[in-house]
């Protein structure tokens, strides 16, 4: 038994180093892929914010049109953004248009 002594230790010592490595591997894995899906949702979210912040300005200088056009390009795309929403109502109250409401909403 002394005679394979050395080579099983060296062979737990390699498999634990092994086990250790894949398991660092697969949490830094998983970090980044959770880092990648919130810069995802961040860029999505300032896109949504300089389209809103646009038609804020365009509804401030009182191109209504300009603005209503602008808001409703976005809620064609996404229209989940509940500010660009209240935006639309007040754009449509505005201009004395009324509102057109899906079902189920």
């Amino acid at each position: 038994m002394r005679r394979y002594r050395m080579p099983v230790v060296v062979t737990a010592s390699v498999v634990g180093v092994l086990i250790a490595a894949l398991a660092v591997t697969t949490s830094l894995y998983i970090r980044v892929q959770r880092a990648q899906a919130r810069v995802a949702r961040l860029e999505s979210q300032m896109e949504v914010d300089r389209k809103l912040s646009t038609a804020q300005r365009l509804y401030a200088e009182g191109q209504y049109q300009a603005a209503l056009s602008e808001v409703e390009a976005h809620l064609l795309k996404d229209g989940s953004d509940v500010k660009m929403r209240l935006l639309h109502a007040q754009l449509l109250f505005d201009l004395g248009r009324p509102m057109r409401m899906p079902c189920g909403r």
